[in-house]
């Protein structure tokens, strides 16, 4: 069995290499004779990351997807064209902040549909959709896939309201399939995943700065910048200049270059708090059993935490003044060992629902694609 794999991977998002490492887990658990193609915007980091064959993305741009239509020898169109079936990963593909990422990834999508091959959307989240193309791309996209899981419940609520008549299956992120080896204790860290965007609120990284530099000068705490993306819209950007603002910012740590999942989970499992941005800096607290507060700036962060009824530990990205912050801070510290055994049992369940979909697969895969996920929804 051929499968391919498509998804923002090999874009220097720890977060989407995390998806892609739960996804390739389930994949050569329940087919592990299957022969797996990842088309990745790193093809030689991807091979060399995940251990996987790896290709080029296919063409974003409409000159260049339907030049390679006519070129024989474009390995990715090659490869979907031989392929049993097409998975498009999650997560935030579709809707969302950039409007043009809809386009790229409807292209991606295009050609398995062209040579009519089985399309399976996994662990996808909806963003707010506003632009009639953008409905429409999504609308037709989500509509000739033969299986679609989602990762909160107004991803569905979307996808339902803009046409989609197939059934959509709420499930946890791919990411909670990744089990927690690490054995270190705490130590009084604070780690810190802000994202690098435009139009941040007035005064947020201000106010970020004070309520971190407030938490070390009275109380000693250690900060740790992480960083989630790499590259030209790096973390690395924010995270700078709210460093800029410490009366000592050699004090303070900044990691830039993550290896692998492990590295990440230690780091995690050091701390005893995480302000969150970035979502999987989110999930990763919660696999980990970090305290976390979630600085809401997009609905999938929002869908995650609520569907894990952990609604009291996020705060949206406009209210997000020192005072707010630290108020939510101390009320989280005060509860920390209750919470860390709230995070522990959530994700305890979030893994015995991905295991309970891969029994399905194994019964099912076979006789109807529609089966691909057997197990109730959240």
């Amino acid at each position: 069995m051929k499968i391919v794999i498509s998804g923002n991977y090999g874009a220097g998002n720890i977060g989407d290499e995390l998806i892609l490492e739960g996804l390739l887990d389930i994949t050569r658990k329940n087919f592990p004779e299957s022969k797996i193609t990842v088309l990745s915007g790193n093809p030689k980091e991807t091979k060399e990351k995940h251990k996987v064959n790896s290709l080029e993305k296919v063409p974003a741009g409409f000159r260049s997807f339907f030049k390679s239509l006519l070129i024989e020898k474009c390995a990715s169109r090659k490869a979907i064209k031989e392929c049993d079936f097409f998975v498009m990963g999650g997560g935030g593909l579709f809707g969302g902040i950039e409007k043009k990422a809809n386009c790229i990834w409807g292209m991606q999508a295009l050609l398995p549909i062209i040579y009519k091959k089985p399309l399976i959307m996994v662990g996808q989240s909806i963003g707010r959709v506003d632009n009639s193309l953008i409905k429409f791309i999504i609308k037709n996209v989500f509509n000739r896939a033969k299986i679609i899981s989602v990762r909160d419940v107004n991803s569905k609520k979307i996808l339902k309201n803009i046409g989609v008549k197939g059934k959509i299956h709420v499930v946890p992120d791919n990411v909670f399939r990744l089990k927690n080896k690490s054995l270190k204790q705490r130590s009084k860290t604070i780690i810190v995943a802000l994202r690098q965007m435009e139009n941040l609120p007035g005064g947020f990284i201000k106010n970020i700065s004070n309520f971190l530099k407030y938490l070390k000068k009275r109380d000693g705490w250690k900060i740790k910048f992480i960083d989630f993306q790499s590259g030209k819209h790096s973390d690395g950007i924010i995270h700078k200049k709210v460093i800029k603002n410490f009366y000592d910012p050699a004090s303070i740590e900044h990691i830039s270059n993550i290896k692998n999942k492990d590295q990440l989970f230690n780091e995690f499992a050091e701390a005893e708090f995480c302000l969150c941005m970035r979502l999987h800096s989110v999930i990763v607290s919660m696999i980990t059993g970090t305290p976390f507060l979630a600085l809401n700036y997009a609905p999938k962060i929002a869908g995650v935490v609520q569907l894990a009824r952990l609604q009291d530990y996020i705060l949206p990205l406009e209210k997000a003044t020192a005072g707010r912050v630290n108020k939510k801070f101390q009320k989280i510290l005060k509860n920390k060992d209750k919470i860390s055994r709230d995070l522990d049992s959530y994700c305890k369940k979030a893994y015995n629902r991905h295991m309970e979909a891969e029994d399905g697969m194994m019964r099912n895969f076979n006789n109807s694609y529609s089966k691909f996920f057997q197990y109730q929804s959240y």
